[in-house]
């Protein structure tokens, strides 16, 4: 017999993912207080009622958005480690993956925020930063699955690797902000952003690699 409850399910988690695709683009397109759920009912071609089905409000629609695009973020990081792979590979594959997911979503810098509606007036919901809190949390335990592997399998000495990870972390936003900042000025800056991501991970890797280059 046919799966009816799974067939609902799928599309109800698409009609989602289309709401939320809209909503974003109008929360980047005008102010946030300009967006509505019937503005984003009407771009979607849809009943206000139908909206309201799958989103109580547009700040769950924002908030849904924002969680998403974290989890999406601590995935491709954590796909990146590959336990054949050496440290330096797996972090630099890491890294990469991280500053291009900046490069592809410039307006986590620009527009939207992880923390705060748009315009930085107000938190978003306890409940929502502590969702994100986990996802980046996740992304940075995987920097510290990372070490800790290299670790036990004598690439690197016996450190701290919670804090290593988070100083990397940290690095890596560092390094994500300045190429999305940077905007067109990057191509007269020159800045080669895949070759500074490289050199990062070599300069954290020297001082913790049990032979270093």
């Amino acid at each position: 017999m046919p799966d009816y409850s799974a067939r609902r399910a799928r599309r109800a988690a698409k009609r989602r993912q289309e709401i939320m695709a809209i909503g974003k683009g109008m929360f980047l397109s005008r102010p946030y207080l300009q967006v509505s759920m019937e503005a984003i009912a009407e771009a979607a071609d849809l009943s206000k009622a139908t909206v309201y089905k799958y989103f109580s409000s547009k700040v769950e629609i924002y908030s849904a958005i924002i969680l998403a695009d974290a989890q999406m973020l601590a995935d491709q990081i954590r796909a990146e480690f590959d336990s054949a792979r050496s440290v330096s590979g797996n972090l630099r594959a890491m890294a990469h993956a991280y500053i291009n997911f900046f490069f592809e979503h410039p307006e986590y810098f620009e527009k939207l925020s992880w923390f705060y509606l748009p315009g930085r007036d107000r938190h978003v919901s306890d409940s929502l930063i502590r969702e994100v809190s986990l996802r980046v949390e996740s992304a940075r335990a995987a920097i510290e699955g990372c070490l800790k592997h290299a670790v036990r399998h004598g690439e690197l000495r016996r450190i701290d690797a919670k804090a290593a990870a988070i100083v990397i972390y940290s690095q890596w936003l560092g390094l994500a902000y300045l190429a999305v900042a940077s905007g067109t000025a990057k191509s007269k800056l020159h800045l080669d952003y895949e070759k500074l991501t490289d050199v990062a991970c070599a300069q954290h890797l020297n001082g913790i690699l049990l032979h270093p280059a």
